[in-house]
């Protein structure tokens, strides 16, 4: 395992939260799969490919990856540990021989030169404290004519799930409730800025709107968000009464965006890509 320099983030994501997300891997997937078309259409890959995914997580998509590059395989590469564990679980119980996990931080990791005929990333792009040393760093283990697809987020005025946290916040003024530290790597003026710098040519980065299912109704998905880690420890701090009315309030939040298909919600994402030449 690599030094971290990123420390904010591998504490964050090693400690409840990262816990969080591998024992929720099932939901997390779910969610997040709604954009794997995407990022795999620009991703092109092809058998021989050796692919590395950066943010693998619980490794969804880099079993997805191995699978399409039976031949040259896929290295799932994330700073968390625990969903590191479940992903090699995963890979293991589905037979995906052809994948390997490592524990490290992208932005200084001593990723061999020239390494890799794909990139791909699901949303882990946007936890670096350095993104252009991040992508400097993975450019380096690219090799020439080397293919970049990611899915980031997108325009968060586009989102609407926001919306439910808003009326919790109409209740409690819960301190996990704050201002979005601004992020490089979702601007898309700054995204192409970042990638040109770090070598890339041919960026784009057209803007995509899906509607994910969050759960089967809105009781389900509140149990869901208020378990999530900022959520509980808030929730925590607070009586037994105020953590009711922040619950009712969930739920009722949620209840207009019941279907027939669960508790559906829009998120946007920019599909991000470009070639190294």
């Amino acid at each position: 395992m690599g030094t971290k320099v990123n420390a904010a983030m591998a504490d964050h994501w090693n400690g409840d939260e990262g816990v969080f997300w591998a024992e929720e891997h099932e939901r997390w997937d779910h969610l997040n799969s709604a954009f794997n078309d995407h990022m795999f259409a620009k991703a092109a890959i092809t058998p021989t490919d050796r692919v590395l995914d950066i943010g693998c997580g619980n490794g969804q998509t880099s079993r997805l990856a191995a699978r399409r590059a039976f031949k040259g395989g896929a290295v799932g590469f994330d700073i968390s540990a625990p969903m590191l564990e479940r992903a090699r679980a995963l890979a293991a119980a589905e037979g995906v021989t052809n994948v390997e996990f490592v524990e490290g931080d992208a932005q200084i990791h001593p990723f061999a030169d020239r390494d890799f005929d794909v990139v791909i990333s699901r949303f882990g792009l946007t936890f670096f404290d350095d993104p252009h040393a991040a992508m400097v760093n993975i450019a380096r283990s690219m090799r020439p004519g080397g293919r970049l697809s990611a899915i980031v987020h997108g325009d968060v005025t586009q989102v609407d799930w926001p919306l439910v946290f808003g009326a919790i916040q109409e209740q409690l003024a819960l301190p996990w409730v704050k201002e979005p530290k601004e992020n490089p790597m979702a601007d898309p003026d700054r995204m192409g800025e970042i990638m040109t710098g770090a070598g890339f040519t041919d960026v784009a980065f057209p803007h995509v709107i899906e509607k994910r299912s969050w759960g089967k109704d809105a009781e389900d998905v509140a149990g869901f968000l208020l378990n999530w880690t900022p959520m509980r420890i808030s929730l925590s701090q607070v009586s037994e009464e105020a953590a009711g009315r922040a619950r009712q309030a969930c739920i009722d939040a949620l209840r207009p965006f019941e279907t027939a298909e669960g508790v559906v919600m829009r998120t946007p994402a920019w599909v991000l890509s470009g070639t190294l030449p």
